[in-house]
């Protein structure tokens, strides 16, 4: 459904994206997952066709995105990660003019969708809440049902319960056939929601990984509590995939067997060995090779 390669956009002073390739099929959710300015938002703009990029290619359901970007943004839904909403008017006049600007003959789905997020349509957009107005923006990408959805930071704002509904929406439009492109920062919606990640630094892809091979990859982070502080320092100074060092707690990340680390242990003064829950940042850092958030 979208086919990006080598898209290069550069704003100088090293800001920018460089060199980014990947693929969306047909009724996947692809994640962008990265920082602030790793350069999330301006891939999503370049394959909106709201900037032309430098170099590289974009295809979108088979159509050169860069050369019809009316393409684009006629099949799409998009939800940007800034952006102001009309203060004056009402909820339910802002849907009914986007309805009227997308030539739709009825706005039940956005109703529908208002009362999935608890939004009061006659409330006027000034005195919504930073949530309201996300969720708004939310039920504005989607109510007119496109078949691709480009959504970033979609979950801004939101408080865990209607973070629960956002994914439950995104479930149900994955089960539709949608193809959903997301953007975000907040690792739990790219864990709970997508079946691969892009992962971007610095304007460059790091990695793309199924979230299946990330929790695979989760599951083999263990915690050895040694007898003593010192018996932990000695073993961490010989071994090559600590993570982290607490006391007399190590955490070590084991990306083969497991017998050549049970065999080490052997030599060393052990209290207990337990299977360690990674979280996604942690993984994050594994491939970026130091501060996730630097």
């Amino acid at each position: 459904m979208i086919q990006v390669r080598h898209l290069t956009k550069n704003y100088g002073n090293g800001k920018g994206i460089y060199d980014i390739s990947f693929e969306v099929g047909k009724g996947e959710i692809f994640g962008l997952v990265g920082p602030k300015g790793a350069g999330k938002t301006t891939v999503m703009r370049a394959v909106m066709g709201f900037l032309h990029p430098g170099y590289g290619t974009i295809k979108v359901s088979g159509k050169d995105g860069i050369q019809n970007p009316e393409f684009v943004q006629r099949i799409a839904g998009y939800l940007p990660a800034r952006g102001e909403l009309p203060e004056e008017m009402t909820g339910m006049q802002f849907l009914r003019m986007m309805a009227k600007m997308r030539s739709m003959r009825s706005v039940e789905k956005a109703m529908r969708l208002c009362r999935h997020f608890s939004i009061q349509p006659e409330v006027r957009i000034s005195e919504m809440s930073r949530s309201g107005r996300q969720r708004l923006k939310i039920v504005t990408a989607f109510m007119h049902d496109p078949k691709l959805l480009l959504l970033d930071e979609p979950a801004r704002g939101l408080d865990l319960l209607m973070q629960q509904q956002f994914l439950k929406l995104l479930r149900e439009e994955k089960e539709a056939g949608k193809t959903i492109l997301l953007a975000s920062p907040v690792f739990e919606v790219i864990d709970a929601a997508c079946d691969r990640a892009g992962i971007l630094r610095n304007g460059t892809m790091i990695a793309v990984a199924s979230l299946s091979s990330i929790r695979d990859i989760k599951r083999s982070a263990y915690q050895i509590t040694f007898q003593s502080e010192r018996e932990a320092l000695r073993f961490a100074k010989d071994e090559e995939e600590v993570r982290e060092i607490f006391g007399n707690h190590v955490i070590v990340c084991v990306t083969g067997a497991l017998k050549p680390l049970v065999e080490r242990l052997a030599d060393y003064e052990v209290a207990e060995f337990a299977a360690y829950p990674q979280r996604l940042e942690e993984i994050l850092v594994h491939y970026y090779g130091g501060s996730y958030r630097a």
